[in-house]
């Protein structure tokens, strides 16, 4: 019976035992690591962390830059706006004043009829029924209907005037101004001040902020007025 060994396998074998062996004792080793040189790379940090300070410093100095011109041109922009709505201001009041200009006349028309219908209105009220009353019950009734009637009519007038921003001034009893007041009579009343208004003659009227029709009032004066020859 023929042996179950195969030399050539058993030599095989051992080859490559052989050969593992062999290059487990050869094996390259890896390469020793090379003497560092410490001024050197001590010379290379300082060089690398001046230049990290000079980036750094590089970056803040446009960073800043940028954020001055950033707040110069937020500052522009916030001078730009409000140049802008002055200039829009003054053409509003230019256009306001130019439109109270154009309505002055028909405005001072109105106060006029306003007037009149208001004077129409306070005497027709003030008709007292006499005993006759009774027999002109007729022209009662109308004299009635004719009074309401005007007092409508001022009534609208004033709401027409409110609209168009047409004010009437309150001066009675206020120190007169000849800004907004025409001093049509003087009067004296020792009790009151110097200068005072006593009584409004006739109403005074503003348009917005400006004068549409001045005031005519009977000022108070305590000095006596000389005669034309000097005699108190």
């Amino acid at each position: 019976m023929e042996s179950t060994d195969n030399p050539k396998k058993k030599w095989d074998i051992d080859h490559l035992v052989s050969r593992f062996r062999s290059f487990l004792e050869n094996k390259d080793t890896p390469p020793q690591a090379q003497d560092v040189d410490l001024f050197q790379l001590l010379g290379e940090l300082v060089q690398l962390k001046t230049e990290v300070k000079l980036e750094a410093r590089q970056f803040k100095e446009a960073l800043d830059l940028f954020r001055e011109g950033f707040t110069i041109v937020e500052q522009q922009q916030k001078e730009a706006k409000e140049e802008r709505r002055e200039h829009e201001s003054v053409l509003r009041r230019l256009a306001t004043a130019e439109e109270s200009a154009r309505h002055r006349p028909l405005l001072l028309e109105m106060l006029e009829l306003r007037d009149l219908l208001a004077r129409e209105h306070e005497n027709l009220m003030s008709v007292r029924p006499s005993a006759m009353s009774r027999f002109f019950t007729n022209e009662a009734k109308q004299l009635a209907g004719f009074a309401e009637g005007r007092g409508l009519i001022v009534h609208r007038l004033d709401q027409i005037l409110s609209a168009q921003k047409v004010t009437a001034m309150s001066v009675e009893g206020q120190p007169f101004d000849p800004q907004t007041m025409r001093a049509a009579e003087v009067g004296r009343e020792p009790e009151r001040e110097e200068a005072v208004v006593l009584v409004e003659l006739r109403r005074g009227y503003l348009l917005g902020e400006s004068v549409l029709r001045p005031a005519e009032v009977r000022v108070n004066r305590l000095e006596e007025v000389p005669d034309d020859d000097g005699a108190a």
